[in-house]
């Protein structure tokens, strides 16, 4: 299915097109394809389905990782000027006069983005945390996936970070 657009042909002669309505457009395209990210990773490693406790192989969900990682980097560079991903510590100059109509898409925007990153890497982050929480822990297996779970461990803190002084 195409994603919605702006048909300037169907505007009446003269008329130009509203750019809160161009910047609305966008916000939507790009919630939906940021929100397409998100079911291929529900897909992919929950198996359809968050609160399934089902086991797939780790290798497998690793890769799925770097996958929607890359699709996600994707995404991002994607992004119109006017939807560029803000930083919580930008956010501070707004905090007096609230936030601008435009500034707030950018915002929800970035909260998605901040969102769909914790879910791509909870499914790591929960499994090398009961690897690493286990007495019997097999030292082989823990040492080769050690490194890409204190990748996730630092994803989703930032992630977390951003989402909560984003907020507060």
């Amino acid at each position: 299915v195409e994603l919605p657009a702006c048909y300037p042909e169907s505007l009446p002669v003269g008329a130009g097109t509203n750019p809160s309505e161009l910047v609305s457009l966008e916000f939507f395209n790009a919630t939906i394809k940021l929100y397409k990210i998100m079911s291929q990773s529900i897909e992919l490693l929950y198996g359809g389905n968050v609160g399934s406790n089902t086991q797939s192989d780790v290798f497998s969900s690793i890769a799925h990782l770097f996958s929607l990682e890359q699709q996600l980097a994707g995404w991002k560079e994607r992004l119109p000027p006017s939807l560029v991903l803000r930083e919580s510590q930008d956010l501070s100059r707004f905090e007096e006069g609230g936030l601008p109509a435009h500034e707030r898409s950018r915002v929800v925007l970035t909260l998605r983005y901040h969102n769909v990153r914790i879910l791509v890497h909870r499914l790591i982050l929960v499994r090398f945390l009961d690897m690493a929480g286990k007495d019997d822990l097999d030292e082989q297996q823990f040492a080769s996936f050690q490194q890409i779970g204190f990748n996730s461990v630092q994803i989703c803190m930032h992630a977390a970070s951003e989402i909560i002084n984003s907020i507060c």
